[in-house]
């Protein structure tokens, strides 16, 4: 399959892929007639896509879905988008729609497609392809499939994702975030052929990593626009996908950008996914960065299993890790849900008291007192 990722239409780049399909299958039983149509009709459809996606006041004001393929032909020699060459060339294919019509071809002294001219018809495409996306990248930017191919194609692109992105319109970067990477993140779930499971974390992994990048580039309107997404999962799609979708793409920081009743269902739904303890690296991901978005009535189900963790027998690289992540939390919330929080620890303490549990509660009060401290400098 030839690449028309540049193409911005979605209708044109599907139309286009099964054309270009069905084009070489007709090679193949060297039906001449039919490739040379379609070669046509392709052309037309790159040419058509390019006038519509981009603007010239020097251009005739006819719609440039109205145009016919010498028209489209003309307007692309005259801008320099076409070398004159291949717009010569472009002469096997000018009345490819004649073909349909055999009164027309013989009124018009047609000839009859050959190999030869089908030949010249099936170049033409890349040709055209390839003078069209040069010129399209510097007038239009980047399209999201191209982006999306860019990343897919290669591991190390990451590191040069922030800098394409400069090329990509907000529109573009919003249907990456929408539609793209979470189909394309979809697929790598659902491929078969990916045998090995370091691979298929390394790809899963490497399309939720972009997805944050071009999240990260976006203004705060699109953010609440692709915040919105997430609940509308949540919403209306089954917990194996909500879950999927939330640990891939939905991070607490996203909860800044949704208000309302949607902030609480969103809350309610990532306190319920918290463990009970933490008991591993990544168990601290639900929680970290999410304290400062909750309502003060919801900070005790996001304090407790810090505490359990903290006065459980678990390793104490996990409780030193869980005692700093507490404190630095407390750094990023505001002042009322700060005091709930050290109301909550104090109950803690009480209840260790009466259990006569000096350890437990010494503990508890030393995580207070520095929490307080820090919150009073």
């Amino acid at each position: 399959m030839y690449n028309f990722d540049y193409i911005t239409s979605k209708e044109f780049r599907n139309s286009l892929e099964a054309d270009y399909t069905e084009m070489h299958s007709c090679a193949d039983v060297k039906a001449w007639k039919s490739v040379q149509v379609l070669a046509g009709s392709i052309i037309e459809t790159l040419l058509i896509d390019y006038l519509s996606a981009t603007k010239n006041t020097e251009r005739p004001s006819k719609d440039p879905l109205k145009l016919d393929l010498a028209e489209a032909i003309s307007i692309c020699r005259k801008e320099k988008v076409l070398s004159d060459r291949t717009a010569d060339l472009c002469s096997v294919i000018k009345s490819y729609r004649n073909l349909i019509h055999p009164g027309r071809m013989l009124r018009l002294g047609e000839q009859a497609p050959d190999q030869g001219s089908a030949t010249i018809a099936t170049a033409l495409i890349e040709m055209i392809t390839n003078e069209l996306a040069e010129t399209m990248r510097a007038s239009v930017g980047l399209t999201a499939e191209q982006i999306l191919s860019k990343i897919q194609r290669d591991a190390n692109s990451l590191n040069i994702l922030k800098h394409l992105l400069v090329e990509v319109s907000e529109h573009e970067k919003i249907r990456l975030l929408l539609e793209l990477i979470p189909s394309a993140h979809q697929e790598v779930i659902e491929d078969d052929s990916i045998v090995e499971f370091d691979e298929f974390v390394k790809r899963k992994k490497h399309l939720e990593l972009a997805y944050q990048v071009i999240l990260d580039s976006v203004s705060d309107e699109a953010r609440k626009r692709i915040a919105s997404e997430y609940v509308r999962v949540l919403r209306e799609e089954d917990g194996q996908t909500v879950q999927r979708y939330g640990k891939a793409f939905f991070k607490p920081r996203d909860m800044k950008f949704l208000s309302g009743s949607s902030k609480l269902m969103v809350s309610e739904h990532l306190l319920g996914n918290m463990p009970p303890v933490f008991n591993s690296e990544s168990s601290f991901n639900v929680a970290t960065g999410l304290a400062g978005y909750l309502d003060s009535s919801l900070i005790s189900k996001w304090l407790d299993p810090f505490v359990r963790t903290l006065v459980s027998s678990l390793d104490d690289s996990i409780k030193t890790r869980c005692r700093a992540t507490l404190i630095m939390e407390t750094w990023l919330i505001g002042n009322e849900n700060l005091q709930a929080l050290l109301k909550r620890l104090d109950t803690y303490i009480s209840i260790y008291k009466s259990n006569n549990d000096s350890v437990k509660s010494e503990l508890i009060q030393s995580i207070r007192n520095e929490i307080e401290i820090d919150n009073t400098i």
